[in-house]
């Protein structure tokens, strides 16, 4: 940078000085450093001394005279450059170089660096300049190189934001379409090294049609010169098809003439897969609600300010709810339905909703519809929760309950005729046509009768459940109990006929002390009968007889235990129909169940038991095997080949808890909520009604008591069971 500063005075020459000899003889160094009109000084060499500087030299390193004057060109110029510039003054100096030219840092004094070219030739180009001194010309080059350090830092960080920024970059030639450039994004979503790929064209590393497709694209752009948006581009890599989102744009150079395409594209597969999956989800869920014969609405939890849920806003129902409803869907979806029907708010259904959420547990319930309601009738409601909300069905079931009224008074009308009918033919003397026809009216109002009874039976099969466990726990403790009595005088008789064996074998030995005691010679009878008994003993190994007998007896009477075990199993088993609470130990309970079962578990696992000691509780002891031997069954069939079933209790101060956990094949997370729902079931037709886990749900309700579910697929499944210390506890 030229400065227009020229005043003679700061040369460090005060105005008025008489003039030397030598200025006298020609003009004067410091008139021609005047006269340059840029930085410009003269050094003595080799030691670099500055003897004489002009005005643009002094503005330039903003310095005063007497600052640099006397001092040598290397102490002003940053570390780095000292050295480097000593050696090129004493190179000039010797004639090794002719013309030094050399870029210098200087610290300036207010802060910032100088940077200066400067240039000093051996020969002078005027023979007034002094002895042993050059001149040296500067010029300045600070704004070039901080600029060049912005752009190179520049350059920097956007080479940085290139490489790592998460989207596909690539650059091609404008005429070739060859790749000039790609950063790590595009080699990781093709699978393709980008040495590999530097200098070749899509055709070199894409299907034919695919490849041709890019192409066109590219001409496209390079033609229209815009912008190109293609939403979605189905690429083949290395790594199988993807699917991106990709934006190609021409690069010009200053007289409008393409020299770049540059590409940027996203790689949106994993989200194309989640749309696609979620649409497939949203149609069947759509398609099962539509094709619903059941009124269903699914609602979303509205709350006040303070988090509470208030109310229930209606995100939708199918085509039989609006029949129902007696609305349109348009016209009530996303409305509070409080509003859209008050009569749910009035007959308590809106606070069912808000108990089913707030618990977490589906609720079924069969409930009066007024006349305010829509439809009124009888309906069957299921409410079932989920995230935000409930989804809630209603099946119309005013028909079911006018039939089972009317059943029921047919039954009650069938019977009191069959008791006139018997009253009759009691007191008087019935024709023979009168006894047919009263034969006939009997046999119709037995079927009628049967008929109701099987409908009766349809719609109370849970209950039919129930009374057939209490059936077989009744089964089963007469069954131990008959065969009770004959284990008992079996092992009565068995300890006899051990004592009797010892007896014999007692004797036995004193004969044989005796025969080996006769003394000879032996009389020909008594010989022969000792020769008997040898051969005997021979023939038919006494002695290994003698330990057979006892083996036997002490396996028969081992066997009688087990038995009584067995037995003892089933009576307490067989309790099912208890009609107060009573003090029972769960451990022992759950023994008794293994043993009942162990033949259904000893194919399928291995039974691993960790029972605490536990304090007794008032329970329905038979009603908790029940539970037990569902729970045991069940993880039992959901193991596919052979597996563990791990029992565990323990006690807490309030509760006791049993932990019965398998290592099946786990349960759906979507199934576990109607898991305890009647009827539902996963296993094949036949194999199961749906009621156990039902029932047991029921029972540990009776003893005020829970029951959670955790289970993972693939890995197993575990019931934990809650039951209260004391009577108080249940019955709070």
């Amino acid at each position: 940078m030229r400065s227009s500063t020229n005043n003679p005075g700061t040369t460090g020459r005060q105005a008025g000085r008489p003039r030397s000899r030598q200025r006298q003889r020609g003009r004067h160094p410091t008139d021609l450093l005047t006269l340059i009109p840029c930085a410009a000084f003269l050094i003595r060499l080799p030691e670099g001394i500055l003897e004489d500087v002009n005005p643009p030299f002094l503005d330039l390193l903003g310095r005063t005279a007497e600052g640099v004057l006397g001092k040598a060109l290397p102490d002003l110029v940053a570390p780095p450059g000292r050295e480097p510039l000593r050696d090129a003054l004493e190179r000039l100096a010797s004639g090794d170089l002719d013309l030094l030219e050399q870029e210098l840092s200087l610290p300036h004094p207010w802060g910032h660096r100088l940077y200066l070219e400067v240039r000093m030739a051996a020969t002078s180009p005027t023979p007034h300049l002094p002895e042993g001194c050059v001149l040296g010309l500067v010029h300045n080059v600070t704004e070039q190189r901080l600029s060049e350090a912005a752009l190179r830092t520049e350059l920097r960080f956007l080479e940085s934001i290139f490489e790592h920024i998460p989207v596909k970059i690539f650059v091609k030639d404008a005429e070739t379409l060859r790749f000039l450039r790609l950063n790590r994004a595009a080699e990781a979503i093709l699978g393709i090294p980008r040495r590999e790929m530097i200098g070749k064209c899509d055709h070199d590393f894409f299907p034919g049609e695919e490849a041709d497709a890019f192409t066109a694209k590219d001409r496209e752009v390079l033609t229209t010169g815009k912008l190109v948006d293609i939403p979605e581009e189905r690429i083949h890599t290395r790594d199988g098809e993807r699917i991106l989102h990709t934006q190609k744009i021409p690069i010009f150079d200053p007289s409008g003439r393409p020299l770049y395409l540059l590409g940027i594209s996203e790689d949106i597969t994993e989200r194309c897969k989640a749309e696609q999956a979620l649409r497939r989800s949203q149609e069947m869920f759509m398609a099962t609600m539509e094709g619903m014969l059941d009124a269903f609405m699914l609602l979303s939890c509205l709350r006040d300010e303070a988090g509470q849920v208030q109310d229930f806003t209606l995100l939708n129902l199918n085509r039989r709810a609006e029949q129902l409803l007696g609305v349109s869907r348009e016209g009530v979806r996303n409305q509070p339905l409080s509003q859209v029907f008050p009569v749910f708010e009035e007959e308590g259904l809106l606070a069912a909703y808000r108990d089913v959420f707030d618990q977490g547990m589906p609720k079924e319930q069969e409930r009066w519809m007024s006349d305010a309601f829509p439809s009124p009738g009888w309906y069957y409601e299921q409410i079932v929760p989920w995230t935000d909300g409930v989804a809630v069905m209603l099946r119309d079931i005013t028909e079911r309950k006018q039939t089972e009224a009317d059943l029921i008074f047919y039954a009650a009308d069938l019977e009191a005729k069959s008791a006139a009918y018997e009253e009759q033919a009691n007191q008087l003397s019935l024709t023979i046509h009168e006894l047919e026809e009263a034969r006939r009216q009997a046999e119709e109002a037995l079927c009628q009768l049967e008929d109701a009874n099987r409908k009766l039976k349809e719609s109370q099969a849970q209950l039919v459940q129930a009374e057939k466990m209490a059936s077989l726990g009744q089964l089963a403790a007469g069954v131990a109990h008959e065969i009770n009595n004959p284990v008992g005088f079996v092992t009565s008789n068995l300890n006899t006929l051990h004592n009797y064996i010892e007896t014999y074998h007692r004797l036995i030995d004193l004969y044989a002390e005796l025969a080996s005691s006769l003394p000879e010679p032996v009389l020909p009878d008594q010989r022969r009968l000792l020769q008997a008994i040898r051969d005997l003993d021979a023939e038919e190994d006494l002695t290994y007889i003698r330990h057979d007998i006892d083996m036997l007896v002490a396996e028969s009477i081992t066997g009688l235990h087990r038995v009584k075990e067995i037995v003892q199993g089933l009576k307490s088993f067989a309790r099912i129909d208890e009609a107060e609470m009573q003090l029972a130990d769960i451990n022992e309970n759950i023994e008794a169940t293994l043993r009942v079962i162990w033949n259904e578990l000893k194919y399928h696992c291995t039974v691993e038991t960790h029972l605490n000691p536990l304090p007794p509780i008032p329970c329905y002891p038979g009603k908790l095997n029940q539970v037990f031997m569902n729970l045991l069954l069940n993880a039992a069939q959901a193991i596919p080949d052979h597996g563990v079933i791990t029992i565990e209790t323990k006690a807490s101060d309030e509760e006791i808890i049993i932990r019965i956990a398998d290592t099946g094949v786990g349960i759906p997370p979507e199934n576990i909520p109607k898991l305890f729902t009647p009827f539902f079931t996963t296993k094949p037709v036949g194999k199961g009604t749906g009621l156990g886990l039902s029932i047991s749900y029921g029972i540990i309700q009776q003893h005020h008591g829970r029951i959670e579910v955790e289970s993972t697929v693939g890995e197993g499944t575990a019931f934990t069971i809650y039951l209260p210390l004391s009577r108080h506890a249940s019955a709070s």
